[in-house]
Formats: C-alpha cells, sequence, structure tokens
C-alpha cells in the first residue's frame, strides 16, 4: 500500500506540490495510522501536511513530473485535435467542465496536460470561452507550469513559456476547424 517513500517529489492536486519528509505511524483518534509527511508549497505558501497513507491515493496524492516525462508532456500538448474530437466537444459547458476535472482528479500529469491541451483546443476553435472554463484552464495552466519548473529545474516564467510554444504548434491545424459557437449551450 505504501506508494511513497521519504524525498520523493509530489503533488497533492489542488493543494500544491512539494516532497515527503517523512513516513511514519501517528495516533489519530486513538489508532495508530501510517502517514506521509509532506513539505508543500502553494501559493507561495510553504506547510506541512500529514496525510494517510490509506486516503492518499483517494484523495489524489501523486508522484510529480520528472525530467524524463517531459517528452510525454510536451507531446500531449502537440497533439494535433481532429475535426471529430472539436464537435464531440461542442457540448454543454457543464458536461465539458465535469469530464475535465474527473480527468484531473485520475490522470495524473499527464491528465493535467491534456486538460491544457484540450481547452487550449475548445478556446482557438470557439468564440464563447465559458467562465468556469475559462478559470479551469488557467489553473490548469498555472498547475502545469509550476510542474514543468520544478522538474527542468528552471523558473516558472520559462516553463510557461515552454507551455505556450507547446500549444501554439496546434494553431496551424485548428485554423481549419472553427465550429459554429452557437451550437455550445452552456
Amino acid at each position: 500500500m505504501l506508494k511513497f517513500k521519504k524525498g520523493d517529489q509530489v503533488v497533492y492536486p489542488l493543494i500544491g506540490q512539494g516532497k515527503v519528509v517523512e513516513v511514519s505511524y501517528k495516533e489519530f483518534y486513538g489508532e495508530k495510522k501510517l502517514f506521509y509527511t509532506l513539505r508543500l508549497e502553494a501559493r507561495g505558501v510553504k506547510s506541512i501536511v500529514y496525510l494517510s497513507v490509506e486516503s492518499s491515493e483517494r484523495l489524489g496524492l501523486r508522484k510529480a513530473m520528472t525530467r524524463e516525462d517531459i517528452p510525454e508532456v510536451m507531446a500531449i500538448l502537440q497533439r494535433q485535435t481532429s475535426t471529430e474530437e472539436v464537435i464531440l466537444d461542442n457540448r454543454r459547458s457543464s458536461e465539458r467542465r465535469t469530464k475535465q476535472i474527473e480527468t484531473l482528479r485520475i490522470g495524473g500529469f499527464q491528465g493535467l496536460a491534456l486538460v491544457v491541451s484540450d481547452l487550449y483546443s475548445f478556446f482557438r476553435t470557439n468564440s464563447r470561452k465559458p467562465g468556469m472554463e475559462n478559470d479551469l484552464y488557467k489553473s490548469s495552466s498555472q498547475e502545469l507550469g509550476k510542474e514543468l519548473a520544478v522538474a527542468l529545474e528552471v523558473d516558472f516564467k520559462e516553463a510557461e513559456k515552454m507551455i505556450r510554444e507547446a500549444l501554439s504548434q496546434k494553431d496551424r491545424s485548428l485554423q481549419f476547424l472553427q465550429i459554429d459557437p452557437s451550437k455550445d449551450t452552456g
């Protein structure tokens, strides 16, 4: 059941990225349980978080992106979107958002890159930018940038630039996939 060890770089979705600093038993409501002690940084604030090993998977604790993962992330960001995918994704905003949240919850850094890539394609082919999806795109892009920056040991601005460059390679194919925005009822 133990998935991480001391020193592992991890991401606790919606909380932040950091490191496992200890794995130990702690008493919790009179019962000894195995906990990860995490040193996380979120929005510039460093904190210590205790997370039980048994609930860590359900709560989405995952391995952070490494330098070796970068080619896979870039391939996901550069992935060309087919006309069929764009048309299929031209459903209600709430349905798209539910799908994207689920992808983020279970998809690791690959899911994060996929959501950024898919929302980028959607916004480039539709004139409407639903607020909640726009917020999700911004927050997902920022999280991906932070993870990329740590993995490559570069600053956040450089990581953001790499993401923008990867996504911009999609533009040539997306210009031919313009969809009628009136079809989106979200």
